[in-house]
């Protein structure tokens, strides 16, 4: 499993924001491809209120 952190500032209330992205490593080749598809889910999963702003590897 990998966990990831994906940063969001709410640009409303200029609040913090952390989510948690969660995946199995099996179906991908190499850490690169794992570090890619949680960049891909952290911008999926911003609101139209939210800027994305970092995303940071937590544990494998």
């Amino acid at each position: 499993m990998y966990l990831f952190e994906a940063h969001y500032m709410d640009t409303v209330s200029g609040i913090d924001i952390i989510k948690p992205i969660e995946f199995n490593n099996q179906f991908f080749s190499d850490q690169r491809d794992c570090y890619l598809y949680a960049m891909g889910k952290a911008y999926d999963m911003t609101k139209p209120e939210e800027l994305f702003s970092s995303l940071e590897f937590i544990s494998s």
